[in-house]
């Protein structure tokens, strides 16, 4: 009942109250400020601006290198998100006449907010108070703060230079959880998560069940391919990463790349872009089907096995000294 009246305060504009408080608290970014991945052809592609902001959050500035236009991905620091603009795009403090100048020769800009919690989408109304043309997006199921274009499951949304984003809704983390997949830039597919999968996880289920999240699940492996880049919206990869060794000890996938991020940590550099197919090797969740992890969750259907490991991560077993899991 407690958790429940929290979450409950948290959706309300108390919890965007202290998102900014929290932004506020925040001197340094959790890595190195201004990486960029780029797709595609040199020139010719999509360069990506990685914005991380909080403890641990990703947001982005998706750059079309041939029309100029923008695509920024759950602005919810807007302050920041100016920062880069202005170091990218020219796009930061300007009078009126010079910021239209400098929209026309960057092209448009839209937003795309993966779902309602203010980490993702406080920024909304400050990025429109800046740039009123801009475009926003998110689902009608979630009622985005700020949103100019409600968008469902299977909605197309044209960007840049032909480029398709289609709209996969996976409810469970919020009743309107998006991820946006932009398809076309070169042989590469891109999907912007936010909280339904993470390195080595998925989101917790706040406002849906283990079932929901499989079907969620089933529903993105059956429209993404295997060589899909995953852009997360959160680095909980080091964490999540040893809770998949903890229940999945013998696994070699999942050892390596802890390895890995745990380099990546320690030079303070992204854990992106992940692939689904590194994904299926390695992250539990997606491997409820599994006769390992069913065996240590001690049941034969994936869905109770699911479920429970999520309680065993949400307990944080995996950190505990006297963890009162024991596997069969």
């Amino acid at each position: 009942m407690c958790f429940c009246l929290l979450y409950r305060l948290y959706l309300t504009r108390l919890g965007r109250n202290r998102h900014y408080r929290q932004l506020r608290g925040i001197e340094t970014p959790h890595v190195d400020p201004y990486q960029s991945l780029h797709f595609g052809e040199e020139g010719k592609g999509i360069e990506i601006k990685v914005v991380p902001y909080l403890e641990d959050n990703y947001g982005y500035i998706v750059i079309d290198e041939v029309t100029g236009d923008v695509a920024l991905v759950d602005p919810a620091d807007p302050d920041t998100f100016d920062e880069y603009l202005e170091k990218y795009l020219s796009l930061g403090e300007k009078n009126q006449e010079e910021q239209k100048f400098e929209k026309e020769r960057n092209g448009k800009m839209i937003v795309l907010t993966t779902h309602k919690h203010w980490d993702h989408a406080a920024g909304n109304l400050q990025i429109q108070e800046k740039f009123p043309e801009v475009e926003i997006y998110g689902s009608k199921q979630d009622q985005v703060e700020g949103c100019t274009n409600f968008v469902d499951d299977g909605d197309i949304i044209k960007f840049g230079n032909g480029y398709e984003i289609e709209v996969i809704l996976t409810p469970c983390h919020t009743v309107g959880h998006s991820v946006y997949v932009i398809r076309g830039v070169g042989d590469e597919t891109i999907a912007f998560t936010g909280d339904f999968l993470f390195m080595g996880s998925c989101g917790m289920f706040f406002e849906g069940t283990p079932r929901q999240m499989q079907q969620c699940f089933d529903k993105f492996l059956d429209r993404c391919p295997p060589e899909t880049k995953l852009l997360y919206g959160h680095e909980y990869a080091l964490d999540d990463l040893k809770y998949a060794a903890f229940v999945d000890p013998e696994n070699e996938a999942v050892h390596k790349m802890l390895e890995e991020v745990e380099q990546k940590v320690e030079n303070r550099e992204i854990c992106l872009p992940g692939t689904l197919a590194d994904e299926l090797t390695f992250n539990p969740f997606l491997r409820a089907d599994t006769e390992i992890l069913q065996k240590r969750t001690n049941t034969d259907d994936k869905i109770d096995c699911l479920s429970q490991l999520r309680k065993w991560k949400d307990a944080k077993e995996h950190l505990k000294e006297n963890t009162k899991v024991k596997f069969q």
